[in-house]
């Protein structure tokens, strides 16, 4: 490599939902593609540590759930729950370069307002991938994302295209 070129740095932004009567969320983690197999290893071995032996095959992390103590998580205890919780986000804390951003919609608010027809998740899509957006616009050195999200229901992954 030449003396003065950036490197190119790419990050992965993995985008997930999360909803209750309340709110309807869309977040997305942004990691540094080079740190993923670390990150894949220390979740891995979170789970092996905390997470009983017959959930650890499809385990996922639902946060609301986990805390709540809702299936599938309803066999893990409270003070268990609140440490993956913390394990896991400390993985997007620090020095570390990963980032958390979202968008929220508060339900009750949305259908008492003059959009009360219009769907929550593509609302939270948009405002997180607008976050995810301005986020990459701060680091203009040569960052790249790809962005990955579940698979979905046909309906609502056509609404999300055509979305953002």
């Amino acid at each position: 490599m030449s003396p003065g070129k950036a490197i190119l740095k790419v990050h992965l932004v993995y985008v997930d939902d999360s909803s209750n009567a309340d709110f309807c969320v869309m977040g997305a983690a942004i990691i540094t593609a080079a740190d993923f197999g670390t990150i894949e290893g220390w979740l891995g071995a979170t789970i092996q540590i905390l997470v009983p032996e017959d959930q650890r095959g499809t385990f996922e992390f639902h946060a609301s759930e986990l805390i709540n103590g809702k299936p599938p998580f309803d066999k893990i205890d409270q003070p268990t729950a609140l440490k993956l919780v913390r394990n896991v986000a400390s993985v997007m804390f620090g020095e570390n370069g990963h980032y958390f951003v979202y968008g929220a919609v508060d339900l009750r608010a949305l259908k008492r307002s003059r959009y009360a027809f219009a769907d929550p998740q593509t609302i939270a899509f948009r405002l997180c991938l607008d976050g995810v957006h301005q986020w990459f616009k701060s680091h203009p050195h040569g960052e790249m994302g790809l962005l990955i999200a579940d698979d979905t229901k046909p309906d609502l992954k056509r609404k999300l295209q055509e979305t953002y």
